[in-house]
């Protein structure tokens, strides 16, 4: 029946139904211009965070023993080894992470300072910032690792503050692996969730850490109870709250 019923009535319109159809299309020329959201041939944070996991893939490929000596000792199967591998990368590995810890953890700065409104957008295009910024992280890992040691030293347990200082290496490596792919997705994305999702990483890896510390004491022969407790309460957890302090003034 409907092939042989005219096609307006089949569908229940008239004739003239779709005639006022055109004042919702535009009859003149309407010139578009795409406009990039995120640009990134003008940032140079883009080519330097997928510059540095260019390199890691490199080094994972071409070093993978290396590289997975490395990470297995921050796991802890590192602390379970009769022999100690963790001085068997050599120099290009360990340097590498190093760089790439520094640099991610001052572009994290810069992501937090602007997120919490501490610090205007337009010190991105400062030098002196980013010069402050690399040299605020560096100066703290040196502070701690130097703590260690003159802890350790005012102890006598050599064993102990050695494993704790590759500790700390080691978990320096972790936290720029783990943030540099986070932070070049949130730098195209601006995603808020992604900058929470970094903030409780490095809070988890910190946490982790500290688990590391305490273990690491307690497998050590020498092991003396006052040094640990000073090691966490001077070289980790007061610095930490004095920084949280100046980030919150």
């Amino acid at each position: 029946m409907a092939g042989i019923m005219p096609f307006g009535k089949v569908n229940g319109l008239l004739g003239d139904s779709l005639q006022g159809a055109k004042m919702f299309l535009q009859e003149h020329v309407v010139n578009i211009w795409p406009q990039m959201i995120h640009p990134a041939n003008d940032n140079r944070i883009y080519y330097v965070l997928f510059g540095l996991l260019t390199l890691f893939a490199f080094i994972r490929f071409f070093y993978p023993a290396a590289t997975r000596t490395i990470l297995s000792w921050f796991s802890g199967t590192g602390l379970r080894r009769s022999e100690d591998n963790f001085s068997k990368p050599g120099l290009l590995v360990p340097l590498f992470l190093m760089l790439n810890f520094f640099v991610s953890v001052a572009i994290m700065a810069f992501v937090v300072l602007v997120k919490m409104g501490i610090m205007p957008a337009s010190i991105y295009f400062l030098p002196q910032f980013w010069a402050a910024a690399a040299g605020a992280v560096v100066a703290f890992y040196l502070f701690n690792q130097l703590s260690t040691f003159l802890i350790g030293f005012a102890f006598d347990t050599r064993d102990q503050t050695s494993m704790q200082m590759k500790n700390n290496a080691v978990w320096a490596y972790i936290n720029g692996l783990f943030l540099t792919p986070l932070l070049l997705i949130y730098f195209y994305t601006q995603n808020g969730f992604l900058f929470g999702i970094m903030i409780v990483g490095l809070i988890i890896l910190l946490l982790f850490k500290w688990f590391q510390t305490v273990k690491i004491g307690l497998t050590t022969q020498n092991f003396n109870m006052l040094h640990l407790f000073l090691y966490l309460c001077a070289v980790e957890i007061i610095p930490l709250f004095l920084l949280v302090k100046v980030c919150v003034m």
